[in-house]
């Protein structure tokens, strides 16, 4: 079953964020509302990083901070991410050997575009270098270590705000939070709600990612430190079980 944010999570988000001496308000500061953003808390497929920061106009004090009381606060719900949280792809488990044209596409598709924020032509980019590197005399494409790593890395660097979301509740049930659905839920709200804690579950940056920073050349991937193999050499995993899989279902 799949692990759904459909409690009452902005009361839990308003008792456990630190407000102002009074305790009527909550201060956030630009990084903070950014960082709400690119780890999954917004709906990012409807409201866009540009969109989320300006709602907070509203509440911008002279300092720059955003002011938030109570009522304001529970406005933010409408905005919220609600949907399904899955297991986060990981590479490393793609089960090596040679793949078509279409059942790449196919994996490309379903697992790794949901789980990195790079756009359309930066990624046609990335996989047409790909493609042409590990192609082979019969047509096929030949995936293999080497590849995986690749494309870990292309995630790492640029991960999607649900990627950064799937790693923090992850990180939650590895550290054997999950005794109880709903303690999960609220304790990854409150995770959510501070910044430090979301850096220090993934690897993302507080600031939104500038198009001049997007990659440029296959080889730039291959001269990073590959992440390290998570299965053993000699053993991989069938491509049904690598994809987003629902969380509980980790094959």
């Amino acid at each position: 079953m799949p692990l759904l944010l459909d409690f009452d999570m902005m009361e839990s988000l308003w008792e456990d964020i630190p407000k102002t001496s009074d305790g009527k308000q909550i201060i956030y500061k630009l990084n903070e509302v950014n960082a709400l953003w690119l780890m999954g808390f917004v709906d990012t497929k409807h409201i866009s990083i540009d969109e989320w920061v300006k709602i907070f106009d509203q509440w911008k004090a002279p300092d720059g901070n955003y002011l938030l009381d109570h009522g304001a606060f529970m406005t933010l719900e409408q905005y919220r991410y609600k949907g399904e949280i899955k297991v986060p792809f990981d590479a490393m488990k793609i089960n090596e050997g040679k793949y078509t044209d279409e059942g790449f596409q196919d994996l490309v598709d379903s697992s790794i575009v949901p789980s990195t924020s790079l756009g359309d032509a930066d990624l046609k980019k990335f996989f047409d270098e790909l493609k042409k590197r590990y192609r082979k005399e019969d047509g096929l494409l030949e995936i293999k270590k080497e590849a995986k790593a690749l494309i870990a890395r292309l995630i790492e660097k640029y991960p999607s705000p649900l990627h950064n979301l799937e790693l923090l509740f992850d990180k939650l049930l590895v550290q054997g939070l999950d005794k109880d659905l709903e303690d999960i839920t609220k304790l990854g709200a409150s995770v959510v709600a501070t910044t430090e804690a979301m850096r220090q579950a993934s690897h993302f940056s507080a600031e939104p990612t500038k198009e001049k920073e997007t990659l440029k050349d296959l080889k730039k991937l291959e001269k990073t430190e590959s992440p390290k193999e998570t299965v053993k050499t000699d053993k991989t995993v069938e491509l049904k079980k690598i994809r987003r899989s629902y969380r509980g279902m980790r094959g």
